[in-house]
C-alpha cells in the first residue's frame, strides 16, 4: 500500500513537471517570434523614412563669372554721352566730341559710368581710340609682340600692334624703356599730335616764317606734326592763362582733349 502511494506521488510530480515545462516552452516560443516581427517592421519603416538626396535635381552651386578686368575702356555698349555721369552739359567745349566718340564706339568710358573727361590719357588708350576710329582693323599676325611690355594677351595688344604696323608709333627706341611701348605712360600732347599726323599719312604742312606756338621750335621732333595740326584746325594750343600762346608739347593730354583732336579730323 505504501509502495503504491509512493508511485502515485511520483507520477503526479512528473505530470506537474511536464505541465510546467510545456507551459514555459510555449511562452518562450511565442516571445522570439513576436520580437522578430516587431524588429522587421521597425527596420522597414526606417528605410522608408530616410530621405535620400536626388542628385539629378540637386541645385548646383552658382558658378563664378570670370572677373572682368576694369580697364579704362571697358567693353560696355554706349550710345551717347548722356550715359557718362561727368558729361551732361551740352555747353561743355568737349561735349560734341564725346557724343560723337561714344556714338561711333571710339570710347566706352569707365565701368563706373563716367568718361573721365579731365583724366590723363595713357598711350595705350590714345592708340586704342585711333584704332577704333579706323574701324578696329585686324593687324597682321606677328610671331612676337613688337614691344616687350605689350604681350598678345594685353587688352590693347591689337590696337598697339596695328599702330606699330601702320607706322603710327615706334615705341621707345632709346633709354631705359627702349623696346617698350610704355602702354600705361601718360600720352603727351606732342605725342598724340604726332600719332594723329602719322595716322593721316604725315602730310607736309605749309611753310611758315615762325612757329605758331612759343614752345615748339622748328627744330623739335614734333614740329611738323604740331604745325600741321594747327593749320588743319586740330589744335589751337593754349589761348588763355599763364600758358597762352603755347602748345604744351610735354603736358599730359587729357581724355577730353584727345577725343576732341580726333573729332576735328573725322
Amino acid at each position: 500500500m505504501k509502495t503504491t502511494k509512493r508511485y502515485l506521488a511520483i507520477i503526479i510530480a512528473i505530470i506537474i513537471i511536464v505541465i510546467i515545462w510545456l507551459f514555459r516552452s510555449c511562452g518562450s516560443g511565442a516571445n522570439p517570434a513576436n520580437v522578430s516581427q516587431t524588429q522587421d517592421v521597425v527596420i522597414e519603416d526606417a528605410s522608408t523614412e530616410v530621405e535620400v538626396p536626388d542628385e539629378s535635381i540637386a541645385e548646383e552651386p552658382a558658378k563664378e563669372e570670370p572677373a572682368i578686368e576694369e580697364t579704362a575702356e571697358a567693353q560696355v555698349e554706349e550710345t551717347s554721352a548722356d550715359v557718362f555721369s561727368d558729361v551732361t552739359d551740352p555747353k561743355h567745349p568737349y561735349y560734341d566730341a564725346i557724343v560723337w566718340a561714344s556714338e561711333n564706339n571710339i570710347t566706352k568710358g569707365y565701368v563706373d559710368g563716367s568718361f573721365g573727361i579731365d583724366d590723363t590719357c595713357t598711350r595705350g588708350q590714345a592708340v586704342m581710340f585711333l584704332w577704333r576710329m579706323d574701324g578696329c582693323p585686324e593687324p597682321e599676325q606677328a610671331e612676337v609682340s613688337p614691344f616687350t611690355d605689350v604681350p598678345d594677351s594685353h587688352a590693347f595688344y591689337k590696337a598697339v600692334l596695328w599702330a606699330q604696323q601702320k607706322g603710327i608709333t615706334k615705341g621707345y627706341t632709346t633709354g631705359e624703356k627702349a623696346g617698350q611701348f610704355a602702354v600705361d605712360d601718360p600720352c603727351t600732347r606732342g605725342q598724340i599730335m604726332t600719332f594723329i599726323w602719322r595716322y593721316k599719312g604725315q602730310p607736309a604742312p605749309e611753310e611758315v616764317s615762325e612757329s605758331p606756338f612759343s614752345d615748339v621750335e622748328p627744330s623739335h621732333a614734333y614740329y611738323k606734326a604740331i604745325l600741321w595740326g594747327s593749320q588743319e584746325g586740330v589744335t589751337k594750343g593754349y589761348t588763355s592763362g599763364p600758358d597762352a600762346g603755347k602748345f604744351g608739347i610735354d603736358d599730359a593730354c587729357t581724355r577730353g582733349q584727345i577725343v576732341t583732336f580726333l573729332y576735328r579730323i573725322k
